[in-house]
């Protein structure tokens, strides 16, 4: 391959990578978080939404999505931020998520004082910059190991904050985030309004047909020659192959497109596809374990040691 085609190839990889791949639950997700953001802005009424999701289903993507829709606005003497992005520190207490809350909203000593001082600087900066839509990302953080305790004193935490603060709040995570609402009936009530972005299904037609019509997306947009025949079996492979997680597809495409292209391919073949997932998914995907290859066990790849395992929700 010369170095045009090359660079050819690396540019609808970096492209298709960027790109917002729309489909209905991601577009459900988006359009109630800017409901409630378009309430609080009329009416100065704020609602509260959880939204929750395995990881690769599309919850970055609308964190990157959300901060293009509402950018900071410069003023003569500070910087607006209608919307503020938060992730939970990996091993969090509440002293350390109010630290990551006050460096997002760009307080140079958020370091100092007790929880209960930071904690009043965060509201009085919630009001300063004119934050109105907050999103509190990782909460299974709080809640890993079983550590029902933090749990439960996040949850006070959040409600206090929420409580005194004017700003719609969007509480993100893993489905095993929504223990924190288990232990604070207060806050579970606000925030009894829940979106979810689960994988893709092809349980029905219309699940089927949905998911094919991204697939086709991901294939017309990396732009070979020809068009991949998205017949059922090869829709129903695909499945098994991504376990229908958005970030799976996005990188089964683009592997079997870089294996299209070396292998001087008009279009992505079953063969480039069996290719990539063993390159891509899984390296240990071969044989009887690859959702391409012709002796397939047709079982899902969801025990352990294998790439769709799930030790905990």
């Amino acid at each position: 391959m010369n170095a045009t085609h090359e660079n050819e190839m690396f540019e609808r990889i970096a492209s298709i990578k960027k790109k917002i791949i729309r489909h209905s639950k991601y577009d459900q997700a988006l359009h109630s978080i800017e409901t409630v953001f378009r309430m609080r802005n009329l009416t100065g009424l704020s609602e509260h939404l959880f939204c929750i999701g395995q990881s690769g289903t599309g919850k970055s993507t609308l964190k990157k999505q959300l901060k293009q829709i509402y950018p900071n606005v410069e003023l003569t003497d500070r910087e607006l931020k209608p919307y503020l992005c938060v992730d939970t520190p990996s091993k969090p207490t509440i002293g350390n998520m109010a630290e990551e809350v006050l460096k997002q909203l760009g307080e140079a000593n958020y370091f100092k004082g007790s929880v209960a001082y930071k904690t009043n600087q965060i509201l009085f900066l919630l009001r300063e910059l004119d934050v109105k839509l907050v999103v509190l990302d990782e909460l299974q953080h709080f809640i890993n190991h079983g550590n029902r305790q933090a749990a439960a004193e996040v949850s006070d935490w959040l409600k206090r904050l929420i409580d005194n603060s004017s700003a719609c709040f969007v509480l993100m995570g893993l489905e095993r985030a929504s223990d924190i609402l288990k232990v604070n009936e207060q806050l579970r009530r606000r925030f009894s309004q829940q979106i979810k972005l689960p994988p893709f299904s092809i349980a029905n037609k219309d699940d089927m047909a949905e998911f094919a019509g991204v697939l086709a997306h991901l294939d017309k947009e990396l732009g070979l020659e020809a068009r991949l025949v998205l017949t059922p079996t090869l829709v129903k492979q695909i499945h098994f192959a991504t376990n229908g997680i958005m970030d799976y597809m996005v990188k089964i495409f683009v592997g079997a497109f870089t294996v299209s292209v070396n292998r001087e391919l008009s279009q992505i073949t079953n063969e480039a596809l069996e290719a990539a997932f063993t390159q891509y998914v899984w390296d240990e995907g071969k044989g009887n374990l690859n959702p391409f290859n012709d002796g397939f066990c047709w079982s899902r790849l969801d025990k352990p040691n294998m790439p769709f395992y799930r030790i905990s929700v």
